[in-house]
């Protein structure tokens, strides 16, 4: 394909800019920019990031009766973006209304949403309009040019909803923890290129409105001199603003307005019911009237006013007594007319021997920047002011604050299991997180810090710290502070502006649980022979809640099952949708229709029915005497009882036997010669037993992301996986969260430390692509791992004929004799849960048969999934089953396997990041490959390197370590690419790299591969990795 032709990701970030403070911004700074070269014609697909501070506190309550008490400004409701060319020309395909999402924001200042969006790639001046009210929007969408954008003029509603517009002007090059722009002044314009590889576009965003909240000081008042306070309001409030350049009352349309919005302290005419200030009693908490803690807290009632830039006049003074003779100067507006101001209404009692007076009175201050000279009412800000009352009361000074005291910290790396996080490789910027580099130094840097406009002062956080580590069987997090100490902490030097400082946190390799399988068992049995546990219930209770073809015991004992078909009760009920298709068929050759076995068609449990173990895989797993078919368990639809003794990790196959089934043509005699013309194993349906603690003991699943980044939970191993008895090492799960505090501001951080299982090759049945049956592993080569039938007779290792097939072939070769297509024989394959299908078959060369055949097996697509449901063939355990097609797809960048097949396209773990004091890693390669989950590369999975099952050389395992082929490793998706064909995972890496560059790995046909969604003959037995079926999203 084309470069010109492909689809890029271009990430936007849109940033508020904070009220009245600098803020760092976290962003990111492209490496190739496209000057004079040619821009790749490529379409574009835009993933947008919007970061902004909410104006949390804008909670008021109008003068009017009917007006509503107030409300809380809940982020970004409506987003805009507009293009246009590098003329200036409107790009109309472009612009429009955007669908976003929100992220949380964990604490910070800020907070997120997201958006997609599709461009051509070229050269454009983009800007982002968020929250326009409604009866302007029509307006809007007629802006033909970036001046009549930014001199689109917002009008004043008077409702906190509608007044709430933001506008921001994207740019490219942000580097890391830049500051906000001039908050004073918007950014100019800038054009932009967008291409497939400057795919980072950022945007601070700010809104045309801001916020005043009031305080009160009664320090300065003499004894005996209380004032009450009713209300404060704001007067001569600009009509309106402009979207996105500064304007102020006098500019096009713009005029003195009045604003309904009052805050309201005290109510009722009577002032004695008022909340009241002295000398003595110098503040009323906030907290007897609206129940937070300050005035200007996020919680508390603030006055919405637009931008009203009147400017600095150093001839006029808004201090009521300029030159301090005791003669208020000014009563009004300062000298300013259009100037936006604060009005408070009190009424004040002094009772002094000297002095007795009290009565109604309004205190007024103009806004701005200082409480002397500046009128200057900017947008975006949060004007805190503090009414300093003076002497009898009717006298006031004022002091604002204008810049807020600030918190902030940047977000750390989460971290493996040995304490460290993914630095990308810069050489390779082209490709998303290509390389192997770890780093262990975790920086936060903390902002922290008091400002005046032009001083920062710095102010020391407290840090403390809460240690948890993470319940395995609940998924739950517990406080655990006896693992207090593997993080540790050193703190760097202040920034020179005095408003920053880096703090490095170092995680310690976590400390691993060696243990074997077997070791793990309870001898505590579950059940007795009266009251089995029952496998279907998650507690063992005897409702029937979720069945499936394969069961997990993780304790010796009693145990039984209900005779039903696969999934086919889900969630209590009857999972209709798992035996839809007419393909799901039974040993009848029926369609299953009802979920209990004995309620379907032509179905007869009362006589001729036994159970029967097929095999098992540990000698003595489950007791062969103690299996029992009995038609009274689960209301008298029938189950099967079983006795485990000697628990130990393994697998068996126990099977309801139709003994009056009749024989089918041609199919192989258990275990006898691959000529005799008659058998069948008469199974009605067979269950797989799989022995182990995985799903009891350590985290059940391990969350990894396909290349579209769809979650998907795996479990850490694959069906049926056994240690061999080997050790296997657990490195569990923990987090620390880290709290800054300065006052009563405090922002969390937190520090996860993935688990990690490593495990050895060991070994796990094999399955046949939309089969339910499992056949035994391997841990030999040219063998089979040894495994037991029903009267305890062992199965032979050999690899020829074992499992034996299923259908005869005549003594003289004669190619596809007897053979049948899956499809023409599911009910045989249901009946012989044993037997290994070898399906019809065609020469290579028809003239030369030694050099092979390729299969010409046609099955249905649907055996595994019914869409995307799980039907009666899936093999795996309740609450799993086979992955869809995409599942592997993020083991790799593209999704697949194309070329160049090179290592930088791959999300493997190279061998020098493995564990060497666990694994050789000089042949590591041949015992099992490590993938990263996703592209953080902070947790990884682990497959084992176990070759596949042949569809034809005699049902052997080939592909397997120490043979004459390179060793490989293989996994199968639920999803067929046509009648002969399904997809899988395939990987081999035989060339070991433990130093040097690793993108020198060979890359042949002979050497490494990594086929997240290859496709190969649907006859072959590969290994299966069960999904949590509500994870598939």
């Amino acid at each position: 394909m084309s470069q010109h032709n492909r689809k890029y990701s271009i990430v936007f970030s849109i940033i508020l800019a904070s009220l009245a403070a600098a803020v760092a911004l976290a962003g990111c700074t492209d490496d190739l920019i496209y000057e004079t070269e040619e821009i790749p014609d490529a379409e574009v697909e835009i993933r947008g990031e919007v970061i902004y501070k909410p104006l949390v506190p804008t909670n008021v309550q109008t003068r009017a009766e009917d007006a509503p008490v107030g409300t809380k400004y809940t982020g970004i409701k409506s987003l805009y973006v507009f293009f246009f060319n590098s003329e200036g020309e409107r790009i109309n395909e472009y612009c429009g209304e955007v669908n976003f999402t929100p992220a949380p924001s964990d604490g910070s200042t800020h907070e997120h949403v997201t958006f997609k969006k599709k461009v051509r790639t070229g050269r454009y001046y983009v800007y982002a309009v968020a929250n326009i009210c409604d009866n302007q929007k029509s307006d809007l969408g007629k802006v033909t040019s970036i001046e009549l954008l930014r001199k689109f003029r917002l009008d004043w509603n008077d409702r906190i909803e509608d007044d709430l517009e933001m506008f921001g002007v994207f740019r490219q090059g942000y580097a890391e923890n830049a500051s906000a722009p001039d908050n004073e002044d918007f950014e100019t314009d800038e054009p932009i290129t967008v291409t497939p590889d400057r795919n980072s576009l950022h945007s601070w965003v700010r809104r045309a409105v801001s916020k005043v909240t009031v305080d009160f000081d009664g320090t300065n008042l003499k004894d005996g001199v209380t004032v009450y306070i009713k209300n404060a309001v704001l007067k001569h409030v600009a009509s309106g603003a402009f979207l996105g350049t500064s304007s102020h009352v006098g500019d096009d349309g713009i005029e003195l307005g009045t604003s309904d919005y009052s805050i309201t302290y005290g109510s009722g005419e009577s002032h004695s019911a008022w909340p009241r200030v002295t000398k003595t009693a110098p503040r009323f908490s906030p907290s007897e009237v609206w129940g937070v803690a300050g005035f200007h807290d996020d919680g508390a009632k603030a006055l919405p006013c637009y931008e009203n830039m009147q400017g600095t006049h150093k001839d006029k003074s808004k201090l009521q007594d300029s030159n301090g003779d005791g003669i208020i100067d000014s009563e009004k507006f300062d000298g300013v007319e259009n100037g936006t101001y604060l009005e408070v209404e009190g009424y004040y009692v002094a009772e002094r021997p000297e002095y007795e007076s009290q009565g109604k009175i309004i205190y007024r201050f103009m806004l701005g920047k200082d409480a002397v000279n500046n009128f200057d009412l900017i947008r975006n800000h949060h004007y805190k002011i503090t009414m300093r009352f003076k002497g009898y009361g009717n006298d006031v000074d004022w002091h604002i604050e204008y810049s807020e005291k600030y918190l902030d910290a940047t977000y750390p790396e989460d971290v493996n299991y040995q304490g460290k996080f993914f630095s990308p490789d810069p050489a390779y910027t082209t490709f998303p997180n290509a390389g192997h580099t770890f780093e262990d130094q975790n920086v936060i840097t903390v902002s922290s810090f008091k400002t005046d406009g032009t001083t920062n002062v710095w102010i020391e956080p407290e840090i403390t710290y809460t240690y948890y580590s993470h319940d395995d069987e609940t998924d739950n997090w517990e406080v655990d502070n006896t693992t207090s100490g593997w993080l540790t902490t050193t703190v760097g030097p202040l920034s020179e502006d005095k408003s920053h400082k880096p703090y490095t946190f170092v995680a310690s390799m976590t400390e691993p649980t060696t243990v074997t399988i077997n070791s793990l068992f309870p001898k505590t049995e579950e059940g007795s022979e009266n009251a089995p546990h029952n496998l279907s219930n998650e507690t063992g209770g005897s409702a029937v809640e979720n069945t499936a073809n394969c069961y997990m015991v993780g304790a010796p004992g009693w145990y039984c099952f209900p005779l039903v078909y696969g999934n086919a009760i889900s969630g209590k009920g009857d999972n209709t949708a798992a035996y839809s298709s007419p393909h799901m068929v039974n040993h009848l050759n029926k369609q299953i229709g009802a979920p209990y076995i004995k309620d379907n068609e032509g179905i007869d449990l009362s006589s001729n029915v036994s159970v029967k173990l097929i095999w098992q895989d540990a000698e003595d797993l489950v007791e062969p005497d103690k299996i029992a078919y009995d038609p009274a368990l689960f209301g008298g639809k029938g189950g099967i009882k079983f006795k485990i003794s000697t628990i130990q990790e393994g697998n068996a196959v126990i099977a309801l036997i139709d003994n009056k089934a009749k024989e089918d043509d041609y199919v192989v005699h258990e275990r006898k010669a691959p000529y005799d013309k008659l058998g069948n194993t008469k199974a009605v349906w067979s269950w797989h037993i799989w022995a182990t603690r995985f799903g009891f003991d350590f985290e059940k699943h391990i969350r990894i992301l396909n290349h579209e980044e769809k979650a998907f939970d795996v479990m850490p191993v694959n069906l049926g996986w056994c240690s061999g008895n080997k050790p296997i090492r657990y490195y569990k799960r923990r987090k620390c969260e880290i709290r800054f505090r300065v006052g009563d501001r405090e922002i969390t951080r937190t520090i996860v430390q993935y688990p990690h299982f490593a495990v050895p090759r060991g070994d796990h049945p094999y399955y046949q692509w939309g089969r339910k049956d499992p056949f035994v592993g391997t841990n030999t080569i040219w063998g089979n791992k040894a495994r037991w039938t029903h009267d305890g007779t062992p199965y032979g290792t050999g690899g020829e004929y074992n499992p034996p097939r299923l259908y005869n072939e005549p003594e003289v070769f004669s190619n596809n004799k007897n053979r049948k297509h899956a499809k023409d024989c599911l009910d045989v394959l249901v009946k012989n849960p044993d037997k290994w299908l070898n399906a019809p078959r065609e020469p290579k060369n028809p003239s030369d048969f030694t050099q092979g055949f390729y299969s010409t097996n046609e099955s249905y697509p649907d055996l595994w999934s019914i869409g995307d449901e799980k039907t009666v063939y899936d093999p795996c355990p309740p609450g799993y089953r086979v992955g869809p097609g995409d599942l592997f797809t993020g083991f790799t960048i593209p999704g697949k396997h194309t070329a160049p097949t090179l290592p930088r396209y791959w999300y493997d773990v190279i061998e020098s990041n493995m564990l060497s004091d666990y694994y050789d890693l000089e042949t590591v390669n041949s015992e099992v490959l490590e993938f990263y989950t996703d592209p953080r590369k902070v947790q990884s999975v682990i497959f084992p390197v176990t070759g596949y099952r042949d569809y034809d050389g005699k049902a052997e395992v080939v592909k397997y370590p120490g043979g004459t082929e390179k060793p490989e490793g293989f996994a199968w998706t639920g999803k067929a690419k046509d009648a002969t064909n399904s997809y899988h995972l395939k990987f081999r890496r035989n060339d070991p790299v433990t130093e040097g560059d690793w993108n020198n790995r060979i890359v042949s046909p002979e050497a490494s591969i990594i086929a997240p969604s290859g496709d190969y003959y649907n006859c072959n037995g590969f290994a299966v990795r069960p999904v949590v079926s509500s994870s598939t999203k």
